[in-house]
């Protein structure tokens, strides 16, 4: 019951406006986070085999919210369309050129 209650809690807090400036934050690299830090290093993107696991892929605990990983692939989902598509062009350049890039 309780990956249940964190999984309902997380889908809705996502869509809060707290949250949402922290994620455009981030975005725009106006606050330090480790994520997006290995997120724009390729060796952390690209290294993810069983042998050997970036830390990237290991703090993002795919699923952690249960459901087989259903849940995190909808809270995913949800960042990608109500921020990340949104204010891609507000985005750290860095951020930018991967995205022309890809």
């Amino acid at each position: 019951q309780a990956n249940v209650d964190i999984a309902e809690w997380a889908e809705s807090w996502i869509s809060s406006h707290d949250a949402i400036q922290h994620m455009k934050r981030v975005m725009k690299a106006k606050i330090k986070s480790r994520r997006h830090d290995l997120f724009l290093d390729r060796k952390e993107r690209d290294r993810c085999s069983g042998s050997e696991t970036s830390r990237l892929y290991q703090l993002s605990n795919p699923g952690f919210l249960g459901g087989g990983g259903e849940k995190d692939t909808v809270v995913i989902r949800q960042l990608i369309d109500k921020v990340f598509n949104k204010y891609f062009h507000e985005a750290d350049p860095k951020l930018k050129e991967l995205g022309k890039s890809s």
